[in-house]
Parts: structure tokens; sequence; C-alpha cells
């Protein structure tokens, strides 16, 4: 009940400003979208025993069991909008969520369910103010900059048709490189400051600063530049993106254990090729010579079907990724770990989609029980 009256709150002390225009009632310069996802997973070839073995420090670590388990998560979302202007507008959004799903189940270098966001503390599930910023397009949105509390890693690598875990693939390798290859903010949202710039309709030039918590912001950050061609392919549509990524943090040289800045290349492709069917790849590759980064680069595509049977809500999708393990750092285990993922979404109302999923998993990085499946539903409502 306390957070239902903090919410109300946040939202009366919002819209009292705009109460008092005179041309317009506040509710006109307010949009609330809101959004359910649950998750249910099931893994398939699961059990397995982790061997008892000796950490670095000489302790002894406990073998461990992993079995085959039904897991369950969601999360709720909250997006308030506020438009100040023709231009200007501010963006709050409340998120809430538990569980994991098979993330934590199965050893995979992949996000079995990048969806899952765990804002429980103790036994309750507590709601997060996730994001908050404020934005301005200017000259028919050539011109686009925001600053404040962002999802930096959505503002890139973006991807038509895979690039939605509420919607789309469950599995992060197909949603973004971050969290697969690049590594995820401590708290994922960031202060942030956004650039964008149209020159002509069809090119798109974007950077991003962000810092892990506002703290020392020349010091720890990570600074993200992308390139985007939007062409339109005999009136099919098509981006083609390309970037870079320098990220300061917690990062050694494997050589001889000094302060070093991670960088990254990226590409994200999807194109049309008639109403129904979509193609996309994605690549990314970060710095070998990292003692952080076991994981050197991620490789994806496949294809996306839509609007099957007339309704915007059915979908299917199938994908194939392949992660390469650094060979300065991985050398046993080190064929690198593939993915597929099928997904079957039908349109059961107006705002509700259902959706079938399976994921299959090779070179799984132990010694037995290498090749594993996970199965699962998602529920997906949206406003």
């Amino acid at each position: 009940m306390s957070h239902k009256v903090s919410i109300i709150a946040f939202l009366a002390i919002l819209i009292s400003p705009l109460h008092a225009s005179a041309k317009s009632a506040w509710y006109d310069n307010i949009t609330l979208e809101a959004g359910l996802t649950t998750v249910v997973q099931n893994s398939i070839g699961n059990d397995y025993t982790i061997p008892a073995t000796t950490g670095a420090d000489g302790e002894e670590i406990p073998s461990t069991e992993l079995k085959d388990q039904i897991d369950f998560a969601f999360t709720a979302d909250l997006m308030v909008i506020a438009k100040l202007s023709e231009t200007e507008e501010m963006v709050f959004h409340l998120e809430a969520g538990s569980g994991h799903s098979m993330s934590d189940n199965i050893p995979s270098r992949s996000a079995i369910n990048y969806d899952a966001y765990d804002t429980e503390v103790g036994d309750q599930t507590r709601v997060n103010m996730s994001q908050a910023y404020y934005q301005v397009a200017k000259a028919d949105e050539v011109f686009t900059f925001a600053v404040g509390l962002m999802d930096v890693h959505s503002l890139t690598d973006t991807n038509e048709f895979a690039g939605d875990e509420t919607s789309q693939f469950l599995n992060g390798l197909f949603v973004r490189s971050t969290g697969v290859v690049f590594h995820e903010m401590p708290k994922y949202y960031a202060p942030t400051v956004y650039l964008q710039v149209k020159p002509i309709p069809f090119i798109s030039l974007t950077l991003t600063y962000s810092s892990p918590d506002g703290n020392d912001i020349f010091e720890k950050k990570e600074i993200v530049g992308q390139v985007g061609l939007h062409p339109a392919i005999n009136e099919r549509k098509g981006n083609y993106l390309f970037g870079f990524i320098l990220h300061d943090g917690d990062f050694t040289k494997i050589i001889d254990d000094t302060v070093a800045t991670n960088t990254g290349i990226f590409t994200s492709i999807d194109q049309e090729v008639t109403d129904m069917i979509g193609f996309f790849f994605r690549y990314s590759q970060q710095d070998d010579t990292l003692l952080q980064n076991e994981v050197l680069a991620a490789t994806s595509f496949g294809i996306s079907l839509n609007n099957l049977l007339g309704n915007e809500g059915n979908s299917v999708g199938v994908g194939y990724g392949f992660i390469e393990f650094n060979p300065n750092l991985i050398t046993t285990l080190d064929e690198g770990e593939d993915v597929i993922e099928v997904y079957v979404r039908f349109g059961a109302g107006e705002n509700t989609t259902v959706t079938a999923d399976l994921q299959v998993f090779n070179n799984l990085e132990r010694d037995d029980k290498r090749s594993v499946m996970a199965g699962g539903l998602r529920l997906q409502v949206g406003l």
C-alpha cells in the first residue's frame, strides 16, 4: 500500500505545475505508458554437479548441485511523460521486478531472460525510479538532446527485429551487445548526456556520455559513439548502425595489472524484405588484453516473420548466436558457446501477447551436460 501512495504523491507533484495552464487541462500534457511482463521458464538437461574446487586464496569451494527446475520472474513498468512544450518533455520511469528465471541456473555466458530485473529488498519488492530525464528536440528533430538518469545501454545498438526482450527474443544475445560482450553499468541505469544529430533523414550521429553513479564523472565514464544509415531499399526500411565504446572502470591489463580503459566496436543491422519478413545481424568485439574481458566477441543473426494472419501481435523469430571467448584468458572448454532461440508470439488481445520461447545452448563451459534447453512462456500486457 505504501508504494501506491508514493506513486500517487509523485504524480500529484509532477502534474501540479501543468494544472495552472489556462489553455489545457493537466491531463492533456501527461502520457502514461504501463507494462507488465511475466516469464516462466523450464530447463531441460541441466542436471549436473559442479565439482568442488580450491579458490585462489586456498579456500575450498564446495560442490554445487544443478537440476532442472521451473522458474518465474516478472517486471512491471510505469512510464510518465510530461509534455512541457512542442519540443520539450520530462520522462520518469518507475520499475519493479522479482526473479531471474533461468539466468542464474544455466551456466551460460548469455542472459537467458534479459527482461528479469530484481528490485527485492529483504522479502519485499520495491518500486525503483529507473529513469528520470529531460529531453528536447529542435529543428524538426534534426537535433535531440537529453540529460538525466537514463537506460544508456538502450540508446545505441538498437535493432527493429532483435532489440526488445518483452516482445521479441528473450536472450540478451539477441537484444544488445551490452551484458554479453560489453560490461553493464554497476547500477545499470546511469547519469547520462545524450545527443543525436540527423543532418539528413537517412543518416544519424549519436553520442552518449555516462557516469556509473555521478561521482568523479571525468575519471570513470562510458562514451559511446554511433553512425546510423537508414535507407529505404525498394521502399523497405533498413537500419545499419556502426559504433564504438570507451569504458573507464575497474579494468586491468592482463600482462602487468595496470589500470586500463576498455574499448570495443559494434554493428547492428536490420532490414525489411517484405511487409512480413525482416532480417537482422549484430556483431560486437572488445579489448582482449584486459583481465575482466573473458568474452571477446559475439555474433548473432536471424529472421523475423511479422503481422501473421493480419494480426500485428503475431510474430515468429528465429535467431542464432555465437559467443567467442578470449583466448588470453580461457584456455580450456574454449570452443565458444552457441545459442539458438525460437519464439512464437500470439496477439491474445489488443494490448496482450503470449509468447512461447525455446532456447538451445551448446558448448557450455563444463565437462558434462554441455547442451541444455530452456523452454518458456511469456505474458506481456502494455498500454
